[in-house]
């Protein structure tokens, strides 16, 4: 009788829409749950990944979360669960073996306003006390490139903090690691941080600068030969053009778009122009016969807004400086009659991979199209497929912001080739 592949766990913690959860399930680990504190976060999680219909999952190679009668299939705080489930917690104790999770950035974040007092700076913290409950065999801690950096002269960063607590126990060590060598269409820079149990590791050679070497080596071949649903994918190099080339619905006849947060008939969409790259062939599979794509509402702009993006695409494309996205000056922007307070704001290159996606859907002009991108086309960018739905509101800001819209799921989220990359690799260890 052959012998079957162990089964191997994982548990993703600070969960958000799944980025990290998808990554794991699609490079063969079987999720026994997640934890992540916004609803409509936890919403698209659970829609693809829990709830799925069998035939679907099949379809999609993927396997659904072996979530505990413990825990309830609801968003949770982690600070609750350690609180009142810590003797649950403690039954897992070595037998886990991933934890991945990435803890709340907005205070480390360049991209925003660095605040050492933000107290989301201190959910690490509870990621540890999680760790030294639960000892798996390889953690994960990912996070944006700020964390391994000082807020002061006199103070140690973040990064070192999190490595200094965990090395009793671990072999540990990060490294800065840029989502487009994975086929991600899009320069996203990541502090990661790895540990591997001395205690199961104890008559292993663990040399966590190979490691981080080897996860770079493989990412060749897995961007250029990848393989799924039966076929390979030469994902290397995608750019912005070859990932949602086919959504701009240039030429073609518009379409009503209604879903159960877009009821309004002034949404339109398009549906798929003819594919041209693998990386399209892949975001689409499954998806082909679908007369509406999920998430691709197309964003309502005045003639102004309009007339004034137009303008923006055309001074990218005459200044076709050599770079990833097409940031202006005071004087580009001026030229555009651009009377915005906001300053930052980017058209996309179609050569080129995409800059950092934010959590901002204004931060960023479609190349070719006077609009922004759509929920779809962040979503592709991030290297979600196309059959990974969003739960929730579109976008918003202000006081209703902790509502995690799409926009801002997809924006705090890992990129799933990037993370499915990282962790076949890891599992060779195990």
């Amino acid at each position: 009788m052959k012998n079957e592949e162990k089964k191997l766990t994982f548990i993703d913690l600070f969960a958000g829409c799944g980025g990290l959860s998808l990554g794991a399930i699609k490079a063969g680990f079987v999720g026994k749950f997640a934890i992540e504190y916004q609803k409509n976060a936890f919403e698209t999680l659970k829609f693809n990944l829990i709830e799925r219909k069998e035939d679907e999952l099949i379809k999609y190679g993927i396997k659904r979360f072996e979530w505990p009668e413990e825990l309830p299939i609801t968003n949770f705080d982690i600070k609750e669960l350690l609180k009142n489930k810590k003797e649950f917690l403690k039954s897992l104790n070595g037998k886990i073996d991933l934890v991945v999770g990435g803890p709340p950035c907005q205070g480390f974040s360049n991209a925003g306003k660095r605040n050492e007092n933000d107290p989301r700076n201190q959910l690490y913290k509870s990621y540890l006390s999680f760790i030294n409950l639960v000892n798996p065999k390889i953690l994960i801690i990912e996070n944006v490139a700020g964390i391994a950096s000082k807020f002061s002269q006199s103070s140690a960063s973040y990064k070192d903090n999190i490595i200094n607590k965990l090395k009793s126990k671990y072999y540990v060590d990060g490294q800065l690691i840029s989502s487009e060598i994975f086929g991600v269409p899009q320069k996203r820079k990541r502090y990661i941080i790895l540990g591997f149990s001395k205690s199961h590791f104890k008559n292993s050679n663990i040399d966590l600068k190979s490691i981080f070497k080897k996860i770079e080596l493989d990412s060749t071949e897995f961007s250029s030969k990848y393989e799924s649903y039966g076929r390979q994918f030469n994902l290397s190099q995608t750019n912005v053009n070859q990932a949602i080339g086919d959504l701009d619905g240039d030429d073609m006849q518009p379409i009503i778009y209604c879903d159960e947060n877009a009821k309004s008939k002034s949404y339109t969409s398009f549906e798929y122009k003819i594919s041209e790259s693998d990386y399209q062939d892949l975001m689409r599979y499954g998806c082909e016969n679908k007369t509406q794509i999920d998430s691709h509402r197309i964003g309502i702009h005045g003639s102004l807004t309009t007339a004034k993006y137009k303008k923006l695409i055309e001074i990218s494309r005459d200044n076709n400086r050599n770079r990833v996205g097409f940031g202006f000056s005071k004087d580009e922007l001026d030229l555009a009659n651009w009377d915005s307070k906001k300053q930052i704001i980017n058209v996309l290159k179609s050569e080129n991979q995409s800059p950092t996606l934010t959590t901002c859907p204004f931060d960023y002009i479609h190349y070719r199209i006077p609009r922004i991108l759509t929920v779809r086309e962040f979503a592709r960018i991030q290297s979600f497929p196309d059959w990974y739905e969003f739960k929730g509101i579109y976008a918003t800001s202000g006081s209703l912001s902790y509502t995690t819209p799409r926009y801002s799921q997809i924006g705090n989220a890992v990129p799933p080739l990037m993370a499915e990359s990282i962790i076949r690799t890891l599992k060779t260890y195990l």
